[in-house]
């Protein structure tokens, strides 16, 4: 029976102004073995007989009608109903014909279908599966999954990490096409799908008795009225033998009360049955559930690790902090897309599926800072001047896209593997999230080739972004509405009806990012010179650390910084990689250490290096995010240091509140200077994500200059004990007692070795142990 339909017709209920009902239907040829769907062509309807055909569809003038079944407990039949009315719609469409001619030039379009083309049948190897992370568990509430596809274990992680080789059997795709690829092509832009006649819009009048005949709920479909093409010679409803309809649950609504309405799900109408082939339990308490349109469980995540399938702090911060990523309905979305794809539960090895079609076609994201009132939509787009399929003119286009969700093969094992879902279904980084990002495209110089553009983004612009721009320390609210087949859904300005467990989620988006090493002019250029080799300078010249793209949009510290990062790009080109001073870099924090005897690290900041930290000491930058910072090295002869002590530190004459305010650094002459430098920002924990992240990496370098007078070098002493030989002779042997004891114990029972005590009490210095202090 299933190669009988030649159309199919789909409502989708949009809204309820308080008296008016809105609506969207949607009408697609149907694809068979028999007949591969094209609408230039005669419709074989095959009823009232085999050989009868019908006028082609891209030239068939259909009249439609509503019909309603009230009440909770009733399923969708074709008679009785107990109200039929009458649709005021476009019934035909007179740039239809040219524009599927033009569709067909412009696609390989198969002359026939093959079963492969067709909904290839259920398996058991065949499912989808979702790991959800722990933003959707704390915003649902979760215990226990829903499905058995649902896992919270290590499977997914594992799954992405574990090394495949290509699959050798993996057949591409051809680009060959069906005509049901081409109406799924076409339902993706929304005014060419209507200038087609896929989509019909219609608003229809509901009075107080239709009103109160609904309620509870009702039941609404569309079908062909008379006048119809394809119903000549046709009793009533007899084309219910070649027309497949599918009906939407519509709550109770009360007039005067307006709206949104959504059809999450849709239920086939009987005919010819007197009940449904299958359990549609679900499917009714998804249908209420959604019925408005909005998603119940929204999270969000910005990640903090380099590695995007850590969730907890690893030590590795990002390099480039990506935006916020975002899903929703987590167990919803998967259990509807398993229901499309797998056999039914109560009828396992019949291959058959349920027939109740996922009303969901995509979702639109909105967003707003924690409190305003106003919603911006993050999939509003506008066309970039009139759309052209060919030389016809579609006009322009002013709406919204959809973020559609799709799982995937990880390993491309078309014969057995399962599908996975991503962990998020979308990402934003200040962009929109329907058209691809043009500012990075030209950074990053992936579509230099025309035959790499994406043609999304040369079709449209994104429209509002400038009102909700992606700023570090920001708190941003986020909402999701669902899309049905025909691009409607609940609009902007409409808000959800029912009460959910978490249909806002809130992301403070913080800086992640650790600022790059300083740049400094002159240091040691590695193969050119050894790494140790000493700065010979008389100045520091200091520069901010460069901040890429997207992160140093994300600071707002730049009135446009697109045209400087792409200036840094070009020079940059084949070199490495770029960007522009980090703005949020303010200070220098420079150490100062002094070389101590090897092994001596007690002292030093890290406790294991030979360097004795000397003091720290800061520096600002410049108010010009591109003026460096040039820091004096002055040299002063200080025999003594004391270390510890910042109000005293020794011959090098100032204390540490006097080098902080001055500009230059002050050295001692006659050792090893290890400097260590780092740009800091302000440490605004509401700001950056993590304690010390505003710290940035270090630079190194190593000063000398030699003593300009050592001759206070060696203590007052009298000539005869400025150079003196010291010989050491060893301890004597303990005698043996004879006894047991004191053999078995006298090494232990040792203490300091004499020898130790004689070379200090000769050099005039303390001993610990075997150290001399």
């Amino acid at each position: 029976m299933f190669d009988q339909y030649r159309l199919t017709i789909m409502t989708f209920p949009q809204r309820f102004d308080g008296s008016n009902l809105s609506l969207n239907v949607l009408i697609l040829p149907q694809l068979s073995t028999q007949w591969n769907g094209n609408p230039l062509l005669d419709l074989p309807l095959g009823y009232p007989n085999p050989a009868s055909m019908g006028v082609p569809f891209a030239e068939s003038e259909l009249a439609l009608e509503l019909r309603l079944t009230a009440g909770p407990d009733g399923f969708p039949k074709h008679d009785p109903v107990d109200a039929v009315l009458p649709l005021a719609t476009q019934t035909s469409f007179p740039d239809a014909v040219a524009l599927y001619t033009e569709l067909q030039s412009q696609f390989q379009i198969k002359d026939t279908v093959s079963t492969a083309d067709l909904a290839e049948a259920p398996k058991a190897s065949l499912k989808v599966r979702k790991y959800v992370a722990p933003s959707y568990r704390v915003a649902a509430g979760f215990t226990r999954p829903r499905i058995p596809e649902i896992v919270t274990d290590d499977s997914y992680h594992c799954a992405i990490r574990e090394a495949k080789e290509p699959n050798p059997a993996f057949q591409p795709s051809s680009n060959e096409v069906t005509w049901g690829k081409v109406y799924a092509y076409c339902l993706r832009h929304p005014l060419l799908a209507r200038r087609l006649g896929l989509i019909r819009e219609a608003t229809v009048a509901l009075d107080s008795q239709l009103l109160s005949l609904m309620e509870t709920e009702g039941i609404f479909y569309v079908t062909l009225a008379q006048g119809s093409s394809y119903l000549d010679n046709l009793a009533p409803n007899e084309h219910f033998n070649f027309v497949r309809h599918y009906a939407a649950r519509v709550p109770a609504l009360e007039a005067g009360t307006a709206r949104p309405l959504f059809a999450a799900a849709l239920f086939p109408v009987l005919f010819g049955v007197a009940s449904p082939d299958g359990n549609y339990d679900q499917v009714f308490i998804d249908a209420a559930e959604y019925d408005d349109g909005f998603a119940k469980v929204v999270h969000t995540n910005q990640p903090i690790s380099q590695n995007l399938l850590v969730e907890d702090d690893d030590g590795f911060p990002p390099v480039h902090d990506i935006g916020i990523r975002m899903a929703w309905d987590d167990e919803r979305v998967c259990e509807w897309q398993n229901r499309q794809l797998k056999e039914r539960e109560d009828q396992p090895g019949t291959g058959k599926r349920l027939d109740a079609p996922m009303g969901v076609f995509g979702y639109r994201i909105d967003a707003r800072l924690q409190g305003e009132a106003q919603w911006r939509s993050l999939t509003a787009v506008q066309s970039k001047g009139d759309l052209q399929l060919g030389p016809i003119n579609l006009g322009t286009y002013t709406g919204e896209l959809a973020v559609e969700v799709h799982p995937m093969q990880l390993d491309g094992d078309q014969a057995n593997s399962e599908f996975w879902l991503p962990i998020y279904f979308a990402q934003w980084n200040g962009k929109s999230l329907v058209l691809p990002d043009e500012d990075a495209a030209a950074l990053y110089k992936t579509e230099q080739a025309a035959s790499q553009a994406v043609v999304l983004g040369r079709l449209y612009n994104p429209v509002g972004l400038e009102s909700i721009p992606l700023r570090y320390g920001n708190i941003y609210e986020f909402r999701v509405r669902l899309m049905d087949a025909t691009s409607g859904g609940p609009e902007l300005s409409e808000e959800p009806v029912y009460e959910a467990q978490a249909p806002v989620a809130t992301t403070h988006f913080k800086r992640f990012v650790q600022p790059e090493p300083l740049r400094m002019d002159g240091l040691p250029r590695v193969p050119d010179e050894p790494l140790d080799t000493y700065f010979a300078g008389d100045s520091l010249t200091i520069h901010r650390p460069l901040l890429g793209y997207p992160s140093v949009v994300f600071t707002g510290k730049y009135a446009d910084p697109i045209p400087l990062l792409q200036a840094a790009s070009d020079a940059a080109q084949g070199v490495g990689s770029f960007g522009i001073p980090d703005p949020d870099v303010l200070r220098v924090q420079i150490d100062v250490e002094v070389r101590a005897l090897d092994m001596d690290n007690r002292l030093s900041l890290s406790g294991t290096e030979p360097f004795i930290h000397l003091y720290r000491t800061f520096r600002d930058f410049p108010a010009s995010f591109d003026e460096a910072l040039s820091i004096p090295l002055t040299f002063v002869q200080a025999n003594v240091l004391n270390f510890g002590d910042p109000a005293d530190l020794g011959d090098l004459g100032v204390s540490q509140d006097e080098l902080d305010e001055m500009a230059e650094l002050v050295l001692p002459r006659g050792r090893e200077i290890r400097l260590t430098l780092r740009g800091l920002g302000d440490g605004d924990s509401d700001y950056y994500g993590r304690p010390g992240t505003h710290i940035g990496k270090p630079v190194q370098l190593k000063v000398r200059r030699e003593s300009e007078d050592e001759r206070e070098l060696l203590a007052n002493l009298s000539p005869a004990r400025q150079i003196r030989g010291i010989y050491l002779q060893p301890d004597p042997p303990q005698p043996n007692d004879g006894r047991l004891q004191t053999w078995l114990f006298r090494r232990g029972a040792a203490s300091t070795p004499a020898i130790i005590q004689r070379l200090a009490q000769q050099l005039d210095v303390n001993h610990k142990g075997l150290t001399l202090v």
